[in-house]
């Protein structure tokens, strides 16, 4: 799985995730905040699932899976 992206809110550049401010324009970042999975349709709030790209009700990592902001 992709690891989910970080966008800038000043200037909307993509950040690795994990990172508190934009290497562009020093803004804020804002995190997703949720992953859905493609499979059940669980959707996680966890962070690391978000993170590590996992389904709990799988029980399954997921690929590609719907990372929503």
């Amino acid at each position: 799985m992709k690891k989910p992206k970080a966008a800038c809110a000043g200037c909307g550049a993509e950040q690795p995730y994990g990172q508190i401010r934009c290497d562009v324009c020093g803004e804020p970042l804002v995190f997703p905040v949720s992953l859905v999975c493609p499979r059940c349709g669980a959707e996680s709030f966890n962070l690391n699932d978000i993170v590590e790209g996992y389904c709990g009700r799988c029980h399954q990592f997921v690929d590609d899976a719907p990372v929503k902001g």
